[in-house]
Parts: structure tokens; sequence; C-alpha cells
């Protein structure tokens, strides 16, 4: 797997830039949150299927695919630990 990342500083961020980047995370927050939602709730749910039920979001498709990502990983590894606890318990 290979992880991109990009370091920058914010020495020098402007109030409006500085806005712009709180909005963005803001609403990849929501995203996440929403599609932990959706995954929680419905197990089997395909990933293009979920991607189509965030409407209206300011994200482009690649926020949306990471936040999806993030959010199926996140359930995956809840998932898995839960069974592990009762299989322990």
């Amino acid at each position: 797997m290979m992880k991109r990342a990009c370091k920058v500083s914010l020495k020098f961020v402007t109030d409006k830039k500085q806005s712009r980047i709180v909005a963005l995370l803001q609403s990849y927050r929501y995203a996440v949150n929403e599609y932990i939602k959706i995954f929680w709730n419905s197990k089997h749910t395909r990933d293009s299927v979920a991607l189509a039920l965030l409407g209206g979001s300011r994200l482009s498709e690649r926020y949306k695919q990471a936040a999806l990502k993030q959010a199926g990983d996140m359930v995956c590894r809840v998932s898995t630990a839960k069974r592990f606890s009762i299989v322990d318990s």
C-alpha cells in the first residue's frame, strides 16, 4: 500500500485560506461519519452504492472515496475487535 502525504507549513496562511481548510476538514469528517452510519446499519452495502448515498456534499469524488475507505476500514476494525472480544470472553 502506498501512502501519500504532503507536509506543509501553515505559518503564513491567511484567514481566508484557514477558513477554507477548516470547512474542508468539517465536510470530510461529516462524510466519514455518514459513511460509518451507512456501513453500520447495512453490513452488505457496496462501496459504489454508499458513495452515491452522500448527496449534496461539497467534497470532490476523490475526497468522498477517501472518506468512504476510511469509514469502511474503521467499521471493519470495530467489527473484528467485537468478534474477537466475544470469543475471548
